[in-house]
């Protein structure tokens, strides 16, 4: 079955991913963000995404304290779109918001809100 866009009608998509990283820190130390913020992806909707970001384990090569980040949570929906044959574009509202959960100073000291608007053309094969 296809919506009215072209695309196919999803039930239920959920999905997880995790991951580390270690950013070029200015004076020389090592800071490692394990799970790079990743979490739960779930899609109830054809039109609709949900991610709950797990706080990351932040560890330093310094005399900083290590511990977890902030929790955060994402909320996408999609505004329009078409395939190649329907103008190849996609424009999205998504919000994200945090909650000041990390330990030490490895978060944030208040809750975040940003609401974002995202949009995409395509413009062929490349």
């Amino acid at each position: 079955m296809a919506d009215p866009s072209g695309h196919g009608i999803v039930g239920l998509v959920a999905g997880g991913a995790h991951g580390f990283c270690s950013p070029n820190c200015a004076r020389g130390t090592d800071t490692w963000n394990y799970d790079n913020s990743k979490g739960i992806n779930v899609v109830p909707w054809y039109n609709v995404e949900f991610d709950a970001l797990a706080p990351p384990y932040i560890q330093h090569d310094s005399k900083a304290e290590d511990g977890f980040g902030d929790f955060s949570m994402t909320l996408k929906y999609r505004l329009a779109t078409g395939n190649a044959e329907r103008g190849d574009y996609s424009l999205s509202f998504s919000t994200t918001g945090t909650l000041p959960t990390g330990s030490y100073k490895n978060g944030s000291l208040a809750a975040t809100i940003a609401p974002t608007l995202c949009g995409g053309k395509g413009f062929g094969r490349f």
